[in-house]
């Protein structure tokens, strides 16, 4: 059985507060976004000697030769701390920004960040002129693709600014039928569309659309891990166990790791165990409305009470 753990499950198993089960047929699993979320800690050792101490397994997105996303991932063997310096060998000398896009998402989520949108497409520009410079590829056609890529981004950015940053706003415009926020049907997705969704939107897209896991016309396609994620960003804008510190800069990270770890445990495990009640409902969401047989299991902090989510 292939368990996932969320970032704050290795907190409490630090803390001596949670125990797991024990025996070869149980299977606990690490990803590059558990290194991406204690790698900013003072001491990330104390995670890593838990993930040595439970024998953990590092699963790893499969790339192709071009780097991009197969669909697949690998689980591999071996000391944890080996992987994290590998991960963090991989990062280093870098000065590139993986979440360049962050500002777009926080002003879709409400926050008050217009000068960091306008700011946006010169950035981006600058971080891909000083990568591509990094690995010996810049010349004149990549100097010439990076100030596209500015003059695009530019576009996309007063696309944005031209729409009010107000969340509540947005809510009321997806969802004037009734709140989606903490819905409690047995599929809370279908429901959601089905009765809550505005009519002129339900008109012009499907829901495998609306909730990302489709394309939109002219848009590529993606795989599902993406596909889950996507789906999250989704779950923020109509307000479904949504979190108020998607609209903070220094917050939106720890947002995005949730919705990373929602997506490898639907993607490749048979449990996600989580202490964040917010996590659990949305993963038992998504994976209900996908026919995904996950098992999801809700740690409570307070009662130290292991407890199923919609069993």
């Amino acid at each position: 059985m292939i368990i996932y753990l969320d970032q704050c499950i290795l907190g409490y198993l630090s803390d001596k507060i949670v125990s797991l089960l024990e025996g070869d047929e149980y299977h606990y699993i690490y990803s590059d976004i558990h290194f991406q979320e204690f790698s900013h800690h003072k001491d990330p050792s104390l995670f890593l000697n838990v993930l040595k101490e439970i024998n953990g397994k590092y699963l790893k997105l499969e790339l192709d030769e071009r780097f991009n996303y197969t669909g697949n991932a690998n689980i591999y063997e071996g000391d944890p701390s080996v992987h994290f310096q590998d991960y963090k060998q991989n990062l280093s000398g870098l000065n590139f920004d993986p979440q360049f896009l962050n500002p777009l998402i926080l002003w879709v989520n409400g926050a008050n960040n217009r000068e960091a949108v306008e700011q946006l497409p010169s950035d981006i520009q600058l971080q891909f002129s000083e990568l591509l410079k990094k690995i010996g590829l810049d010349n004149e056609t990549t100097s010439t693709q990076t100030k596209d890529l500015q003059r695009g981004y530019d576009e996309l950015s007063k696309l944005f600014l031209k729409e009010e940053s107000d969340i509540d706003n947005t809510y009321k415009a997806l969802t004037p039928y009734g709140a989606a926020s903490n819905s409690q049907e047995e599929n809370p997705l279908a429901y959601i569309w089905e009765n809550l969704i505005a009519k002129e939107i339900k008109n012009s897209m499907t829901s495998e659309q609306f909730y990302g896991f489709e394309p939109l016309p002219g848009q590529e396609d993606c795989k599902l891990y993406y596909q889950i994620i996507k789906c999250c960003q989704m779950l923020d804008n109509i307000g479904f166990y949504a979190e108020k510190k998607r609209r903070k800069a220094d917050k939106l990270p720890n947002v995005l790791a949730d919705s990373a770890h929602i997506a490898n445990a639907i993607c490749f495990c048979h449990v996600l165990v989580t202490a964040d009640k917010k996590l659990a409902q949305r993963a038992s969401a998504i994976s209900q409305y996908k026919n995904r047989d996950l098992r999801i299991i809700y740690f409570d902090p307070v009662s130290h009470i292991y407890s199923p989510i919609r069993e």
